[in-house]
């Protein structure tokens, strides 16, 4: 058999011509023990077939439900069991990163019954119902190829009722309102019954990820980074963590700086900027708030400024906070 599917477990970090970039970090990070939802990864040879014929064989079928019914025994939760859901995100990830290009499908195995389920456990009506709305405009747009504004017509008076200016003031009650009004939009576009059967979800979020490798923005990125469009994109489906579950809750990307390279950059750069005009605010633009390491190796370069998403100030502040008072501590100096 050609195995197509590949636990986690499974892969390592070289794997990347198989498994894709995301891909393989994910299968080295659970190789090193470190914490991540589990999943698995459907390599790039699966695109390349099904580039070439257009649909998934039964092969791959096969492989993928087996995948499913081990990350169950993993997870404790069954897919599509709307009393102990499992839910899952299908997100592309080729050998080379080309953030924004291609497709990404979350909550995968969501239906009313689920949503239902989520807002018992969780006790939170606003979170349940907001990720069935979310799965169902996501599936919609980018499974059914639904044009936004189909959905923002429907929205615009749930939210005028509700005094709101944006789909992110509805509470739990319009939220619902808000999915089921998107589950007619798909139904009355594409002239079928919403696929609420979990597999079928599944099957079509990989198929339109798989499909988005030839997107017209995917193949004017490939041109241009001068990726080869025979690599095919690798297709990771993995357990749902949720990033609205309330203000405890977030997500986003962070980085490290290497100091050893771009850091030495920087430092070369500040001291010679500091050489012409001492008095010059210097910043630096990306998310290094998310790193207290990067902030503290920023304070002692001399930037003044460091950028970061809102919701990592506190961390930011903290860290230039600690980094100053420890100056303090060591030299007297304010």
């Amino acid at each position: 058999m050609d195995q197509k599917v590949y636990p986690f477990s499974a892969g390592n970090r070289t794997m990347s011509d198989l498994l894709g970039g995301k891909g393989a970090n994910l299968a080295e990070m659970a190789t090193l023990g470190i914490p991540i939802p589990d999943g698995f990864t459907i390599t790039t040879r699966a695109c390349q077939d099904y580039l070439r014929t257009g649909g998934l064989n039964q092969d791959l079928l096969d492989q993928i439900d087996a995948a499913i019914i081990e990350l169950e025994k993993k997870i404790g939760k069954s897919f599509g069991d709307p009393k102990n859901p499992l839910l899952v995100s299908v997100r592309s990830g080729a050998k080379f990163s080309m953030p924004g290009m291609m497709e990404t499908v979350l909550n995968v195995g969501m239906s009313q019954e689920v949503a239902a389920t989520l807002e018992s456990i969780t006790g939170d009506s606003r979170f349940a119902w907001d990720s069935y709305r979310r799965f169902i405009e996501m599936f919609g747009k980018t499974v059914c190829d639904i044009p936004s504004d189909a959905f923002a017509k429907v929205a615009a008076p749930l939210i005028k009722a509700a005094g709101g200016k944006t789909i992110a003031d509805l509470d739990g009650p319009a939220l619902r309102k808000a999915g089921d009004a998107f589950v007619e939009v798909v139904e009355k576009h594409t002239g079928t019954a919403f696929p609420f059967d979990a597999r079928s979800q599944l099957t079509r979020a990989i198929e339109a990820v798989f499909h988005s490798w030839n997107s017209e923005r995917a193949q004017l990125y490939r041109r241009r980074e001068r990726i080869s469009a025979d690599l095919g994109t690798a297709v990771n489906v993995q357990a749902m963590v949720f990033g609205n579950i309330g203000d405890t809750s977030g997500t986003g990307v962070c980085f490290t700086l290497n100091q050893d390279g771009v850091g030495l950059l920087v430092k070369i750069a500040c001291d010679e900027v500091r050489t012409v005009n001492p008095d010059m605010k210097l910043g630096v633009c990306g998310e290094h708030g998310g790193d207290p390491r990067s902030i503290d190796f920023f304070h002692h370069v001399g930037l003044d400024y460091v950028s970061c998403s809102p919701f990592r100030v506190p961390v930011a502040r903290l860290e230039a906070g600690r980094a100053a008072v420890s100056d303090h501590a060591t030299t007297g100096s304010a």
